[in-house]
């Protein structure tokens, strides 16, 4: 058997080997540790890069809300503006000046279909020559204008110069470069067309066509409000001439009819009696006198302002004279003292007396009245008392024979309005009006 020798020991290291593994060893420990701050650096400008992002997308969205902002301000302050006018042809107008002022545009203009809806009328405009601009009408065929009013789509021409559906005779002569028409729609009926311009060219962002589309609807809700505006006018007008006729038919007509009717029989009547003429005389000249008076007071009816030119003494004895006349009513008038007041005062006094002597003449079945008007250093004073039939005030509705409306009518000139009545013993009507 052969015993082999053991192997020798490895030899131990040099200083020079263990230096060498000591330096090899810091030096990856130091790579390593380099590796991991790279590491660690480049997951930092990761999140850098993350939160300059971040924060560029939240500077846009904080842009984007303010300008939205803006725009929303705007917006209502074009409604508050719209909105303080009725009259049409001011909505109009105001329009245009909105339109420039919130798309900061040079020019605006709103064109509606003439009523046959034939062609584009120019009705309102700001920023344009007046003298060819307000005299203009616009052919639907072959221009923008009549193609966005005929299918309600808008346009926007970014420059004249470079798009070939403008009509240039109607651009170059204002120096239009850019603009924007959008549809008028009123109850799904276009209306007209709402216009912008400017005289370089324009890109027109979607903020720029979203803001002017929004104006556009909110000039279709002031164009309605003043189309309701006018027919209430209309109808108010209508309603009014309709009462003067009625009042023509029920007063003046037949005051003038009894007229004639005693002219046709005074002269035979004189023959065989002259007393019994003389009475009938009588009778004509008041009933002439109250025709005369009734006349007047409808033509103050057709003429507010004639109220304040005439003195309120001068006033209350016309309407005196008007119901005597239609009614055969004595009416009494007592006027101390003498003085100048408001106009409004004096309307609503003359206001409360009308309607004052009016349920007299409907409900009283009165033989006298008497109408007071009192001037003193501290008030004015009118009374209307009769002597008819009366009424229970504690059984009277609040708002019944047009006290609620004389009760306004005073309430409104900081006057104190009393009504006193009894059961067959008439009633007295008086407002007072303390002087400042």
């Amino acid at each position: 058997m052969i015993t082999l020798p053991d192997p020798p020991a490895p030899p131990l290291p040099t200083d020079l080997e263990l230096t060498i593994q000591q330096r090899t060893a810091a030096l990856q420990a130091e790579l390593a540790k380099q590796q991991e701050t790279q590491q660690a650096t480049a997951a930092g400008g990761r999140q850098q890069r993350a939160y300059h992002s971040l924060q560029q997308r939240m500077l846009a969205r904080s842009q984007e809300l303010n300008r939205r902002a803006q725009q929303l301000e705007a917006l209502y302050r074009a409604d508050e503006e719209l909105y303080r006018h009725l009259d049409m042809d001011d909505v109009l107008q105001t329009l245009v000046k909105v339109a420039v002022d919130l798309l900061q545009a040079d020019k605006s203009v709103v064109m509606v279909w003439d009523k046959l809806r034939q062609q584009l009328v120019v009705q309102a405009i700001y920023g344009f020559d007046p003298a060819s601009a307000t005299a203009r009408v616009i052919p639907p065929a072959g221009s923008l204008a009549g193609m966005v009013a005929s299918t309600g789509a808008p346009a926007v021409v970014e420059d004249t110069t470079r798009d070939a559906r403008v009509a240039r005779y109607l651009t170059d002569p204002e120096s239009i470069r850019a603009f924007m028409h959008v549809p008028i729609k009123v109850n799904e009926q276009i209306l007209g067309v709402y216009t912008v311009a400017y005289v370089q060219p324009r890109r027109f962002s979607e903020d720029d066509q979203r803001l002017f589309m929004a104006l556009a609807q909110r000039a279709a809700l002031a164009v309605e409000n003043a189309r309701l505006y006018e027919r209430a006018q209309y109808a108010a007008a209508v309603e009014e001439r309709n009462r003067l006729a009625r009042e023509l038919h029920d007063a003046v007509t037949q005051t003038l009819f009894s007229a004639t009717l005693i002219a046709d029989v005074l002269p035979r009547l004189w023959q065989r009696n002259p007393e019994q003429g003389q009475q009938r005389l009588a009778d004509l000249r008041e009933l002439t006198r109250g025709a005369l008076a009734e006349m007047r007071t409808l033509l103050l009816e057709l003429r507010p302002a004639s109220l304040t030119e005439m003195s309120l003494d001068d006033l209350l004895r016309q309407l005196a004279d008007a119901i005597i006349g239609r009614a055969r009513l004595p009416i009494e008038i007592e006027v101390v003292g003498r003085q100048q007041v408001p106009a409004e005062v004096q309307v609503a006094f003359y206001r409360i007396a009308q309607e004052s002597l009016n349920n007299i003449v409907k409900h009283a079945a009165a033989a006298q009245v008497y109408i007071r008007l009192t001037y003193q250093p501290e008030a004015v004073t009118l009374s209307i008392q009769d002597n008819g039939r009366g009424f229970d005030l504690d059984n009277l509705p609040v708002n019944s024979l047009g006290l609620g409306i004389m009760r306004e009518r005073a309430a409104k000139i900081g006057a104190a309005l009393t009504i006193t009545s009894q059961i067959n013993h008439g009633a007295c009507v008086t407002v007072v009006w303390p002087i400042a």
